[in-house]
């Protein structure tokens, strides 16, 4: 059967609830960002799953911070040598790993690794950066 590659990202600064996301062989990826809502309910041709798409759920790329782009970043994995890549999406605010800026290139991501989605614009919670350690990396 094939294999499914997970990445789990525990918050580090209660902006999230742990995350345990199946991340895609490229050329396809997982896309990290905030929800898209208001493209749901401007006509109600929006199905139950599409709705359900937009939320946030420990198993989907969508966080709920205002300092996220909607396509903020994505991850991949490798099919050969099974590593898990993460690139930025041209985000407004940046994403960082173990504290340095990346840019639309594939950075590997290692158990230990963090991930800062964004920056802090003030201390109000809705624009907090989404600050994420990753503590496991596993196949299944």
């Amino acid at each position: 059967g094939a294999m499914a590659h997970i990445i789990i990202l525990k918050s580090m600064n209660a902006t999230f609830e742990t995350k345990f996301l199946v991340v895609p062989f490229k050329p396809d990826g997982l896309k990290l960002g905030r929800p898209v809502t208001n493209s749901v309910n401007k006509n109600n041709s929006g199905s139950k799953r599409d709705l359900f798409s937009q939320q946030v759920r420990p198993d989907n790329g969508n966080f709920d911070s205002r300092v996220l782009s909607r396509n903020h970043a994505c991850l991949s994995c490798d099919p050969t040598s099974g590593k898990i890549y993460i690139r930025d999406l041209k985000s407004s605010n940046g994403t960082f790993v173990n504290g340095v800026k990346i840019r639309q290139n594939d950075v590997e991501l290692k158990v230990g690794d963090m991930v800062d989605l964004g920056t802090d614009i003030d201390s109000k919670f809705e624009h907090r950066k989404i600050s994420a350690y990753v503590e496991e990396i596993s196949v299944i």
